[in-house]
């Protein structure tokens, strides 16, 4: 037990097999993943001390993990925080999301109304399928498959010129 005062002082007191059983796995458990992180140096004729409060423990480390806080380097040498570093998640707005869906949803009827096939086309691309196999599933051969495609994207690229390649 850590004392209030003091926390790197422990006093050991005797506890029963049934506390000992229900405790220490939990303990086990912390002490075996701040171990694995690198946050615990604790020699290892002394993990019987461990108690399973790393923050109090006098062989904590930080281990492999760093604050946001930590300035960083960057490729000028400028010194940085992580957080500066780190791009934002959300980086489209709802709004944004909502036009762009409704842009993608023009752009494909457009598309299928230039080549009934290119829903069909995009799909086979996307499961891995080669142009020759492609062609053949739309029974056209492969360079005229391919001329077409390259129309298609001309003129979609003049009319939606808020895509990009």
């Amino acid at each position: 037990m850590r004392d209030c005062d003091n926390p790197r002082k422990i006093t050991l007191i005797p506890i029963s097999e049934e506390v000992y059983r229900g405790i220490y796995p939990e303990i086990w458990r912390v002490q075996k993943q701040a171990r694995s992180h690198g946050q615990c140096i604790c020699p290892t004729k002394l993990l019987w001390k461990c108690d399973g409060h790393c923050g109090l423990c006098q062989y904590a480390t930080p281990g492999k993990f760093c604050s946001l806080d930590e300035p960083m380097y960057t490729h000028n040498g400028e010194k940085v925080p992580l957080l500066d570093v780190i791009p934002d998640g959300n980086a489209l707005g709802t709004d944004e999301l909502a036009t762009n869906k409704v842009i993608f949803e023009q752009l494909l009827k457009r598309a299928n109304e230039l080549m009934s096939q290119s829903t069909l086309i995009g799909t086979l691309r996307l499961s891995g399928a080669k142009e020759e196999a492609i062609a053949d599933k739309i029974g056209l051969p492969r360079n005229t498959m391919r001329d077409k495609i390259k129309m298609v994207k001309k003129i979609l690229m003049k009319e939606f010129p808020e895509i990009k390649e």
